[in-house]
């Protein structure tokens, strides 16, 4: 008798188990489904944005940071409306998108350093001149670790037809002479000859001509633009296989 009873008790657990698991899965459908919904409209509203904000800082022509903002949007829009094979192409073309960015950037910045040897030199005054500091930490935990960098920071002032003008271009690009050297070559208070942009007085440079800091951007761009095209490749052939 005694082993009857417990084979029934057994039976109820199983069964009460299985009424568990049946409420449990249909519980993480329902709520699961507008959970997982409901993130897809936030990417979705959070692409928009992104995307909104990008279109005017691209048409102010201040293209890295724009390409960054619409890498973002194009990320999180295909998280809200695609499937995995198209977050990693959206993944790849903000690659694509900085390396777009760098290229035109450089483009500019080589074309500026070439023709500012012709521009037309005016008297300025350096009015700032340091050495700032720069941390950036990576990891946590034993991992974590920090690298310093120390840039140069120099500003000046010219004037031409009565209006005063700064500008912060030592040269044109990344420059990889030692910020210590940089520093110490142009002191507070120093007079320097301005190279300016006819076209533009704004745009201005101390350091004239084409060097190797010219060619840095479009190198990052050619990088970016290599790591994208590698990325979508292996993509795709993942997908096929």
């Amino acid at each position: 008798m005694s082993a009857v009873n417990e084979e029934k008790k057994k039976e109820r657990q199983e069964a009460a188990l299985k009424d568990a698991k049946k409420f449990v899965d249909k519980a993480d459908a329902v709520v699961g489904t507008k959970v997982r919904s409901g993130f897809k409209w936030l990417k979705r509203i959070s692409g928009i944005i992104f995307l909104l904000i990008s279109i005017p800082i691209l048409l102010s022509e201040v293209y890295v940071i724009g390409f960054i903002f619409a890498g973002i949007a194009v990320l999180l829009l295909a998280g809200g409306f695609g499937n995995l094979f198209i977050q990693k192409i959206a993944f790849s073309m903000i690659f694509a998108g900085f390396g777009v960015g760098f290229i035109i950037y450089g483009y500019n910045v080589l074309q500026n350093a070439k023709q500012s040897e012709k521009w037309p030199v005016v008297n300025g005054t350096v009015f700032l001149s340091k050495i700032e500091k720069h941390e950036n930490t990576t990891g946590k935990g034993v991992k974590r670790r920090t690298t310093v960098s120390y840039l140069p920071k120099i500003e000046y002032k010219y004037s031409i037809n009565g209006r005063e003008y700064k500008s912060n271009n030592v040269v044109f690009g990344q420059s990889t002479e030692g910020a210590g050297n940089i520093v110490q070559r142009y002191p507070k208070g120093k007079k320097v000859k301005v190279y300016y942009n006819p076209s533009d007085h704004a745009t201005a440079v101390l350091e004239p001509g084409v060097g190797i800091s010219s060619y840095l951007f479009i190198g990052f761009g050619i990088l970016f633009s290599i790591i994208s095209t590698v990325f979508i490749k292996q993509t795709i052939t993942q997908m096929k296989q």
